[in-house]
């Protein structure tokens, strides 16, 4: 335990110097290191929400922020990043559920395709005098007339 705590503090100050540097890559990186040794590593928090704002990854900036919120409600810095960032998190996190909806009905359109496929390939193996056509979503059977010579 204290070798977390003192591991997540060293962590956290060197991603303050790449911070000053201005390395942000580094300070995302760092920052993620600190806050996996202790969670409740505050500074660790809103450095991680620093560099991601820094590098335009607004939703896990947001995310860092709530995380860092949940653990002290009532800090400065993160309210005022919080404050800041808002509208762009927001933005983020609504083209992110437009992006899955899209993706859930691609998927559900392509199952249903699979799905009519193997529908007509059984019926059309099991049943072979039978020929369905499909109008819309809907399917018509009807009976070929076989000629035994």
């Amino acid at each position: 335990k204290e070798l977390d705590d003192l591991s997540s503090i060293i962590c956290s100050n060197c991603a303050l110097a790449h911070m000053c540097l201005k390395n942000w890559g580094y300070v995302r990186d760092e920052s993620k290191k600190a806050v996996d040794f202790d969670e409740k590593n505050i500074k660790a928090w809103y450095r991680l929400a620093k560099a991601h704002q820094m590098l335009k990854n607004w939703e896990e900036a947001g995310d860092a922020i709530d995380s860092g919120l949940e653990i002290e409600k009532n800090n400065k810095e993160l309210l005022v990043l919080q404050k800041k960032l808002g509208g762009n998190v927001r933005k983020a996190r609504l083209v992110r559920q437009q992006r899955d909806r899209a993706r859930a009905e691609r998927t559900s359109s392509i199952k249903e395709v699979w799905r009519s496929v193997a529908f007509v390939y059984f019926f059309s193996n099991v049943f072979p005098f039978l020929s369905c056509v499909r109008f819309g979503s809907f399917y018509q059977y009807s009976f070929s007339a076989w000629r035994i010579r």
